[in-house]
């Protein structure tokens, strides 16, 4: 099959929703489809992993893309291409990584409205409870490179994300200078609250306890999460899924998260789940991580919960679906 992916946001960017649809992307050339992306991020690389690149092409070659290729993947409504794909509403499938009804209210009921004339398919259950659409579920995908080397683990907590306000970084932190323990906090991520986090933890009198890493690449994370005993996240909004959860249970790590949003569907029944903006549970849940280990049979079931999420298992999941769709709707 022809498959154009639309992603406006794609690689070099970085975050769920990109590395998701590169993913998809990679393992359909891997099953020998062919993969067209289309996507508003810059750069000047116009071929990646056999896929080939277009980006902020006119409207013209636009349509051309869109009448040539068996099937239409994006991810999340875009008024900028919803006008152009509802015209071929029976081979336009939509991600739904994110919500539609915030921000612009307004901007936000347009866009659900579009998903009237596509397959819908949402990344996690709390998703399509939340969007209200009828809608396929189907996980994301993580990177295969996020491996457990069974090494020995020298630093406690980690977190992994954008430094940004609704991550929670600052109820983490907050809750890290309570612990009262010897332990080390790791934070790797950018994010335009970097300063204020670098400012809270002057205040809190425990820079020598928390360092900041910055951005890494996949197989730098993955070092990190092999070099850590815990990763939390504290995310302070609904996630729609959590896909840092995922890659941190397959580098063995325990793993605290929010009970916001999909993160407690991603870390299934091997998290601890805790109300973040309860500082006393937050605490205690941490100090609880840092006293137990992970045994056999947890071991076991964690691999069989990653099995949902290994890229060649989803990916035969959407093609089934995609196929499947298709056959109905012709």
């Amino acid at each position: 099959m022809n498959i154009l992916i639309i992603s406006l946001s794609f690689y070099p960017d970085t975050g769920g929703q990109e590395t998701v649809m590169y993913l998809l992307g990679k393992q359909f050339i891997a099953k020998g489809h062919s993969v067209i992306v289309y996507t508003h991020s810059q750069s000047n690389q116009r071929v990646l992993e056999g896929m080939q690149v277009f980006r902020n092409t006119s409207s013209i070659n636009f349509l051309r893309l869109l009448k040539k290729t068996d099937i239409i993947l994006e991810a999340n409504v875009s008024l900028r291409t919803g006008l152009f794909c509802s015209i071929f509403s029976n081979k336009w499938f939509l991600v739904h990584h994110t919500f539609y009804e915030h921000g612009n209210l307004f901007t936000g009921r347009i866009k659900k409205w579009f998903t009237r004339f596509a397959h819908n398919i949402t990344v996690s259950t709390f998703m399509q409870r939340k969007l209200g659409i009828e809608s396929i579920v189907l996980y994301n995908p993580y990177n295969s490179v996020f491996k457990n080397f069974n090494n020995t683990r020298q630093k406690e907590f980690l977190y992994v994300g954008r430094l940004v306000s609704d991550k929670g970084i600052k109820l983490l932190i907050n809750a890290f200078a309570l612990l009262n323990e010897k332990a080390i906090l790791t934070l790797c991520g950018e994010g335009n609250e970097e300063h204020e986090l670098r400012e809270l933890v002057e205040l809190l009198g425990i820079q020598d306890k928390v360092n900041f890493v910055g951005g890494k690449t996949p197989n730098e994370i993955c070092d990190l999460y092999n070099d850590h005993k815990i990763v939390i996240v504290p995310s302070d909004w609904d996630e729609p899924f959590g896909l840092v959860a995922i890659e941190a249970l397959a580098c063995g790590c325990k793993v605290i998260v929010s009970n916001r949003g999909g993160l407690p569907e991603a870390v299934g029944n091997f998290g601890i789940i805790i109300d973040v903006n309860n500082s006393e549970q937050f605490r205690y849940a941490m100090l609880k991580a840092l006293l137990s280990d992970i045994n056999e049979i947890e071991n076991q079931g964690i691999a069989h919960h990653l099995r949902n999420h290994l890229e060649v298992n989803v990916v035969e999941n959407y093609l089934a679906y995609l196929t499947s769709a298709i056959d109905k709707s012709n």
